[in-house]
């Protein structure tokens, strides 16, 4: 089984929710829209020239809606080297695809089945970490911030503000029936499961203890999870 990596999605837009592509970056046809890969993927290249090391715990992450259809119905493709790429789109509207320096540079036309100026792109900063059961708070919680000083220490695009704290909604595959999300520290456990909305809160804004000291447990990997 393949190890992926669960996504710590940061509250902070780095680029806020635009039109794409601009009518002036774009070609309409009947059959769509075309426009260059850097625009679809604003900003990559200037992440990719970063240090490897500096920014291996984030990333830039895409997200686009449209307005005719759902996000994961959204057909885009584009030809580089002879051979037809897709890029695929989960439920959200994420982009589940990372170009290459090289292919930025080469910039193909990529090739959008939706009318122009029904959709826009929204980008993000995502934090890495690794899939677990549980999670020791005082760890989490500096590993989030770190992640974020690190961005800010970059500049340019990536200079975004750090919270020093942040709740924790954390989303579990649908498949998870009744998940279960739990605080623990000296004997006693806290409940943090909305079952309902199959996900959980972490208080860390509001629970100073919960920052330095704790263990975090779920009966599901987290699939997904965003600062609010």
């Amino acid at each position: 089984m393949i190890k992926k990596l669960l996504q710590l999605i940061c509250g902070v837009v780095l680029l806020g929710s635009q039109v794409f592509p601009p009518a002036s970056q774009a070609e309409s046809n009947e059959n769509g829209i075309d426009a260059p890969l850097s625009k679809l993927f604003v900003k990559y290249s200037d992440y990719l020239a970063f240090d490897e090391e500096k920014r291996s715990g984030f990333y830039p992450r895409y997200k686009l809606t449209a307005k005719e259809a759902a996000s994961q119905d959204v057909v885009i493709t584009f030809e580089y080297k002879g051979k037809e790429q897709r890029i695929d789109i989960d439920e959200e509207g994420y982009l589940l695809f990372s170009p290459t320096k090289q292919m930025l540079e080469d910039d193909p036309l990529v090739h959008i089945d939706q009318p122009q100026g029904t959709l826009r792109l929204n980008l993000q900063l995502g934090v890495r970490l690794d899939p677990a059961l549980s999670y020791e708070t005082p760890e989490l919680h500096e590993h989030v911030h770190k992640a974020f000083k690190a961005a800010k220490s970059l500049g340019g695009f990536m200079a975004v503000f750090a919270p020093s704290h942040s709740n924790i909604k954390v989303g579990f595959d649908p498949a998870c029936e009744n998940p279960e999300a739990t605080y623990e520290y000296d004997g006693r456990e806290t409940n943090l499961a909305q079952p309902t909305k199959n996900q959980a809160i972490i208080p860390f804004k509001k629970d100073k203890k919960m920052r330095k000291r704790g263990t975090l447990k779920f009966s599901c990997v987290p699939v997904i999870a965003e600062l609010s």
